[in-house]
């Protein structure tokens, strides 16, 4: 409930799941031919989105967005608890070390703002948040296996989970691949050492071969290392975490090599490997940020990682004082909750995290969710809906049956995150011409008026008394009704014959 207050809602959050519903509903759709150009990670995010849309068929976008928040945020809890569990030279309990990672990591979302951020990343199918779940995940299953290289069930798991995170996301080559081969070179010998480096090289390959057929988008590298450099310093002035998380994987690597005759293996490659993964954004932040951005999603690993350093350290300061520590925990995490800078919660109209998400949905952007309403109510769901790629987020904020097609500024269809034959299912069941158009850029609409001409009908939005008026006021946010024959054809000719191309160079060059 505390990581829901960043949880982005919008076209890239929408992606997810309207590729799952193709995926479902769509005869002829497969992994292969839907646009996974905004979907971070087809394991986890994918495939949970999928069993959830076919266990819950009737539900709204925001009845599965916050089941799957469920499913994830229990997942982040559960790998960070074995991961911790596989660490520590002593054993403890399951629910002990669950509740210490869980009390770090609300005293986290309640005092940093960025933390929060990250944790909506592993919450929400958007960006990175399933490669963290899959590196925490193949991190607990190497350490397994320093202690049973020869587990044949195991090696298959590792080796077929490192094929999906490589082809979900290359990042795992990072923050996953590397450091699991780190540990398997120092850490093992001979025969067994050689075999599980081969595996591994093999299945991050395969990742990365089966991951070069799916229809990606077009993104190719810019290296500028002045602009990393840039980035660099921006993602270590933007929180405090940041160092936090460098000071500590540095730290504990020294802390290993000092201590590597008297650490017990697990625990010295744990903290190895997780150090490695943490500061493995120093590799390939040089390719991501060549055009000096830092978003925080490429670092969000190091961000949730720093949950297990934190834990691990407190346990080792208070061995002989579990008690102790678990209290002062606790403590900590209460005072937490008075940080000014915690997220937004209302526990005392607090009815499910899908009402949470539709009253945070009404605040933050009233004119999706209250066009999508309007909609409904005066029967346009039933024409072609219409909008620009950030406007389609309007299906997923109303958590209505409403459904929009992303077009361009020349009314074509948007491509960047939508299927071509997702498109053409949608429209056979329309009958007639009549389509809707949402907006809020005055510059998208003239030049939409270029192509179709005026609307039969237009219906401005104001802002302040959050109705819809045939009245002109100041206002650029609009609903425009069409009766034209054109849209519906160009359309669907462009949905039948787009051919993705991202060689610049070929006069067919077509990203989007």
């Amino acid at each position: 409930m505390q990581g829901f207050d960043s949880l982005p809602l919008n076209a890239d959050s929408l992606a997810p799941f309207e590729e799952a519903k193709s995926l479902i509903n769509t005869p002829g759709t497969h992994l292969f031919n839907i646009h996974v150009s905004r979907i971070p990670s087809i394991f986890p995010d994918l495939a949970i989105n999928t069993l959830l849309q076919i266990v819950r068929p009737d539900a709204g976008f925001l009845e599965i967005f916050s089941l799957y928040s469920w499913c994830t945020s229990f997942l982040f809890l559960a790998l960070a608890t074995l991961q911790i569990n596989e660490i520590r030279p002593r054993k403890q309990t399951l629910t002990s070390n669950a509740i210490k990672i869980s009390l770090v990591t609300i005293t986290l979302l309640n005092i940093s703002h960025q933390f929060n951020i990250a944790y909506a990343h592993v919450i929400t199918p958007v960006h990175h948040g399933g490669n963290a779940l899959n590196t925490l995940l193949l991190l607990t299953l190497s350490l397994r296996l320093l202690k049973n290289p020869k587990q044949r069930g195991l090696r298959i798991a590792f080796t077929s989970l490192i094929v999906l995170a490589a082809l979900s996301n290359k990042l795992a080559i990072f923050t996953t691949a590397l450091p699991a081969a780190f540990i398997f070179l120092v850490y093992l010998r001979g025969k067994t050492r050689r075999d599980l480096l081969v595996q591994l090289i093999i299945a991050t390959s395969s990742g990365l071969f089966i991951g070069s057929l799916l229809n990606e988008q077009c993104a190719s590298a810019v290296f500028n290392l002045s602009n990393t450099f840039i980035s660099f310093k921006q993602y270590f002035q933007i929180s405090w975490i940041t160092l936090a998380s460098a000071f500590l994987s540095i730290a504990s690597l020294l802390y290993c090599y000092k201590e590597r005759s008297g650490l017990a293996k697990a625990t010295s490659a744990g903290l190895t490997a997780i150090s490695l993964s943490s500061l493995s954004y120093f590799l390939y932040l040089p390719i991501l940020t060549g055009r000096g951005q830092a978003p925080l999603r490429y670092i969000c690993i190091s961000y949730l990682l720093i949950v297990v350093f934190i834990v691990f350290y407190i346990d080792r300061s208070t061995t002989k004082k579990q008690a102790t520590g678990l209290i002062a925990l606790m403590i900590i995490t209460i005072v937490s909750f008075q940080s000014p800078v915690g997220p937004y919660l209302n526990l005392t109209t607090h009815q499910s995290l899908k009402q949470d998400l539709i009253d945070r949905s009404e605040r933050i952007d009233r004119f999706k969710y209250d066009a999508a309403e309007f909609i409904q109510t005066k029967g346009y769901a039933s024409y072609l809906g219409l909008g620009e790629y950030w406007m389609t987020g309007a299906t997923l904020i109303s958590n209505s049956k409403i459904s929009l097609i992303p077009i361009l500024k020349d009314g074509k269809p948007d491509f960047w995150g939508a299927t071509p034959q997702d498109i053409r299912e949608q429209i056979k069941p329309i009958k007639g011409n009549k389509a809707y158009v949402l907006s809020n850029d005055d510059s998208f609409i003239k030049k939409l008026e270029k192509q179709y001409g005026l609307p039969m009908l237009t219906w401005n939005y104001d802002n302040e008394t959050r109705e819809f008026t045939q009245e002109e006021i100041d206002t650029s946010n609009r609903l425009l009704i069409y009766n034209n024959k054109v849209i519906f054809s160009r359309i669907n000719k462009k949905a039948k014959h787009f051919k993705r191309q991202c060689n610049q160079s070929l006069p067919n060059y077509r990203k989007r």
